[in-house]
């Protein structure tokens, strides 16, 4: 099979073996310096500025080959197909630039959907390029041309930062964590337990290592399609062993297949399917120790095996664009026969409306309705106790949401406002109202450098629960602020270091759930592109 990565990067691999920079020098030093401000625009994607320094140096009369052939690039990525075509046909005209104009004039024309054009170009190029890379180029792009493929240039805009192929991404990180088991920060009463001793919670602090994995094929395929298929790993493992219960591993395996449709091709089809299985360990958050339950070890109950279906249709209609989408989850957990098991079933439906509201911001709005079932976890009576007739637990969702969306040239940002309310079929008891506010931003101060941020603030209103889940503990209240800032800096095309730094506090009137917690991992990861 031949890698579709190649012609997701057709453009961007001409551009750097005969575009911007590459060739004769301008005939006059104003023109030099103008090809070469164009060329440093281009290089940091700003191809209207490239444009204009290009003309400039044309102005001033240069009409170099070399010259016309960086407008008919540049041109090409602002999407003027009339005017790409025309600074390349100029070019094409000199032998010394003639395949390689030619191989970007196939371009062109199959962004402009002239397939029969840019197969008389690429098969042009293929018989009479003497560079074999270019060779190689024109025979990809001429058997994607075969299996009806969409053009790269229409792939950039319909799959943003979506490259074809197979590649495979590693990480390792480093950090410390200020409360491995989210132990609780104060001493306090236990007030279910006999005699309502008084707990004394043992906070932990450790260095963790964290590795991930990620190793996946993208094809496109004819009829606007695009399959993906990846295998994901992430695991967090404390390099003190005693920590050794509050590892993590999670793996995933997805398949997934995203259509366009319409005559515009603007209305877009996904389905997923994924099956994943998690390890997680059951332990007191008091002192860390494995949970027991009449001297059976139950520390493996929070492993489970999930299977999820997911699709989205979305679409324009006039300048809002609608979207519907729906899941299907199942959760088969560590069969533990001395205590309950936690398989649920998950199902949720939903839409979405996407308004411009000025340049560059949109608002998001949003509607969801989910529901879980599970088949042995019992619900909780009115007085937050398991009685042996209480039904199988079924929690019930409406969640609403409104997010305002902006994206400039260097950063982007957006906040947002979510209210779900909970319910819990059989009398209520786990009933509440959440209002989270979302923050969330990422600026880019230079080209290979991204710093992110994110910040929430979430309330529970239960009306009927207890903390404690008894009636001497009162009401049950809880709320918690949640922060994290990463910075990514790229090295290399593949090698990319990182840091981040996570702040989570939960606050409640169970002080079994109220805890902080500072994570600080920094870390490497590789990319290799096949």
């Amino acid at each position: 099979m031949i890698p579709s990565r190649y012609l997701g990067a057709l453009f961007a691999l001409a551009v750097c073996l005969l575009g911007p920079g590459v060739g004769r020098a301008a005939d006059t030093a104003a023109s030099s310096r103008a090809i070469a401000e164009g060329n440093r625009a281009y290089r940091s994607a700003n191809y209207q500025a490239a444009v204009s320094r290009y003309l400039a140096a044309q102005g001033l009369g240069d009409e170099s080959t070399l010259l016309n052939f960086n407008l008919g690039v540049a041109y090409y990525q602002l999407q003027d197909y009339q005017k790409a075509e025309r600074s390349l046909r100029r070019a094409a005209q000199d032998s010394t630039f003639s395949t390689r104009a030619r191989y970007n004039l196939g371009l062109v024309y199959w962004a402009r959907r002239d397939t029969r054009s840019a197969r008389s170009s690429f098969e042009a190029v293929e018989q009479l390029a003497g560079d074999r890379r270019i060779r190689a180029l024109a025979v990809r792009a001429l058997d994607e041309l075969h299996r009806g493929a969409d053009s790269p240039a229409l792939r950039r805009i319909r799959y943003p930062g979506v490259d074809g192929g197979r590649s495979v991404t590693a990480a390792l990180n480093m950090g410390i964590n200020s409360n491995i088991y989210r132990t609780p920060d104060q001493a306090y009463v236990d007030l279910p337990q006999a005699g309502t001793p008084l707990i004394t919670p043992e906070k932990a602090t450790g260095t963790f290592v964290g590795t991930s994995l990620l190793a996946q094929e993208q094809r496109w395929t004819g009829r606007h399609t695009l399959l993906r298929l990846a295998y994901a790993f992430d695991g967090n493992f404390y390099t003190d062993r005693q920590y050794s219960n509050a590892d993590e591993s999670f793996h995933r395996l997805t398949l997934s297949a995203r259509k366009n449709r319409g005559p515009n091709l603007d209305r877009t089809l996904l389905t997923a399917f994924n099956i994943g299985y998690s390890q997680e360990a059951y332990y007191d958050p008091d002192d860390g120790a494995d949970r027991f339950v009449s001297g059976v070890d139950v520390s493996d109950r929070f492993h489970y095996l999930n299977a999820l279906v997911l699709t989205h249709y979305e679409r324009p209609v006039g300048r809002v664009t609608l979207g519907v989408r729906g899941i299907a989850e199942l959760r088969d957990y560590n069969d533990v026969e001395i205590v309950p098991q936690y398989d649920s079933q998950f199902f949720l439906g939903g839409a979405s409306a996407i308004v411009p509201i000025v340049s560059a911001t949109r608002l998001k709005l949003a509607y969801d309705w989910f529901q879980r079932d599970y088949d042995e976890r019992q619900a909780l009576d009115s007085n937050g106790a398991v009685g042996v007739a209480n039904p199988a637990l079924t929690y019930q969702y409406n969640m609403a949401s409104a997010t305002a969306l902006t994206d400039l040239e260097s950063t982007s940002w957006n906040i947002g406002y979510e209210l779900t309310d909970r319910s819990d079929r059989f009398v209520g008891y786990n009933d509440y109202r959440r209002h989270i506010i979302r923050v969330a931003g990422r600026w880019r101060p230079l080209r290979r450098l991204v710093i992110d941020f994110s910040g929430a603030f979430g309330s529970y209103d239960y009306p009927n629960a207890f903390a404690f889940d008894t009636p001497a503990g009162g009401r049950k209240t809880v709320d918690y602020v949640e922060v994290i800032v990463s910075t990514s800096f790229l090295v290399t095309r593949g090698l990319r270091l990182s840091g981040n730094l996570g702040y989570t506090e939960f606050d409640s009137s169970d002080p079994r759930i109220a805890y902080s917690q500072t994570q600080i991992p920094i870390g490497v990861s590789w990319t290799q592109e096949f």
